[in-house]
């Protein structure tokens, strides 16, 4: 969609994104001092290993740090989502999660 302005992409996201919170429901909330959130940066940390393997990365980290693999994926999934504009393979490694 070439027409789309950065304005009307990143709306786009920001929907794409709620959707994704209202399918966890209170899954993902809050974020503040969440450690599921907070090993998120971890992960992009080691972006060679974010996008070659990201599923087993995220399985990885969620074990070393003994919290849910599900959560740290959806939050994972939504820094993508939400981050992706700026990092092109972001969404290549979304759409394998």
């Amino acid at each position: 969609m070439p027409f789309l302005t950065a304005a009307t992409e990143r709306v786009r996201i920001e929907v794409v994104v709620l959707v994704i919170a209202s399918q966890c429901g209170d899954a993902l909330k809050p974020y503040v001092g969440d450690p599921h959130y907070d090993v998120t940066q971890h992960l992009f940390n080691h972006s060679d290993r974010l996008h070659a393997q990201p599923r087993q990365w995220i399985r990885r980290m969620a074990a070393l740090a003994e919290l849910d693999e599900a959560r740290v994926r959806a939050w994972m999934l939504a820094r993508l989502v939400c981050e992706g504009t700026r990092v092109p393979w972001y969404a290549d490694v979304a759409r394998r999660l």
